[in-house]
Order: structure tokens, then C-alpha cells, then sequence
């Protein structure tokens, strides 16, 4: 079944603002707290949300490949950054977490321009990678009194009519 305008123009906004209500308001519609939920439940409507959910989800692979990015990550990839700008050429720019530009004028008047780049944490992406290969498995041993084996006992049940017998071992 295809969607009218207002659905498509509805299923746009709420994907941005994941709020139905202010969706269906964006998108027209006279009662917008009564019809954006109703949107949701539709089955068009819920397939189609699932649709664009699955295009834009990121896989375990992709995550593990831009988490390798960031691990292998090195300044020497951005010689001459100096605005964000210069990284809409770059392959790797999900890499840096910060540029920073600060400009100075000297006292002859020339001005200096000074670029700060940061990228993300390489270490937390690879205790990310470790993680998920289970390098780093935690593991616990337990013991018993002086690092003796731990005791266990066991207990039987006795019936009512078992209480006062005399074969204890006591």
C-alpha cells in the first residue's frame, strides 16, 4: 500500500524527532495528538519506519571496522587541517573528534593562526575491539577458609514422622 503525501511527509518527521504527536503536527494534520499515534500502529506506516530503521542501522561490522579506524587513527593523516571544512575530503574525518581554530593578532599586526585537532580516544577503541574479541575476560576464582576448598554440605529432608527416631549419628 503506498503512502499519501501527508503519511510520507509524517514518516520523514518522525523519524527526526521520534515524537509522533509533534510529527503529525509538522506534517498538517488537523489533530495531530489523536492521528500521530495512530500513524504508528498502522501497518504501512510501521513497515515502513522498520524499512528506514534497518537502512540506517550500523552492523556489528561496520561499528568494528570505524572502532579499528579510530584505534589506527593517526595525526599524521591531517597535515594541513585547519577548519572543519578540510574534512569533508577526508575518508577517515569520523575519526576526529575536534578541530579548533584560534586567531591572534601580533604586535607588528600579523595574525596568528593557530589549528588544534583531536581525535577520538584510540585506546578506548581498542579496549572496545578487545572487549568484543573477549580478550579481556574477567575471571574470579573462589575459595574456601585459608585458600582451602570450599565446603559444601548437603541436607536431606525428614519427614514429620522421622523426627523422633533415634538413628541419629550424634
Amino acid at each position: 500500500m503506498s503512502l499519501t503525501q501527508k503519511q510520507r511527509v509524517w514518516l520523514d518527521e518522525y523519524l527526526k524527532c521520534w515524537n509522533a504527536t509533534e510529527a503529525a503536527r509538522r506534517a498538517g494534520y488537523a489533530y495531530p495528538n489523536v492521528d500521530g499515534p495512530k500513524n504508528i500502529v498502522k501497518p504501512s506506516l510501521a513497515e515502513k519506519i522498520q524499512q528506514r530503521l534497518e537502512e540506517k542501522a550500523m552492523g556489528a561490522d561496520e561499528a568494528l571496522a570505524r572502532l579499528a579506524d579510530i584505534a589506527r587513527g593517526d595525526m599524521a593523516d591531517f597535515p594541513s587541517l585547519s577548519t572543519v571544512a578540510d574534512l569533508k575530503d577526508k575518508d577517515n574525518a569520523h575519526i576526529v573528534k575536534k578541530v579548533r581554530t584560534t586567531a591572534r593578532q601580533l604586535k607588528d599586526g600579523t595574525i596568528k593562526v593557530r589549528t588544534e585537532v583531536e581525535l577520538y580516544d584510540a585506546l578506548r577503541a581498542l579496549e572496545l575491539i578487545g572487549k568484543h574479541h573477549k580478550l579481556f575476560t574477567d575471571r574470579t576464582e573462589y575459595s574456601g577458609p585459608d585458600g582451602g576448598p570450599i565446603v559444601i554440605k548437603g541436607y536431606s529432608t525428614v519427614s514429620p514422622d522421622d523426627w523422633d527416631s533415634d538413628d541419629s549419628d550424634d
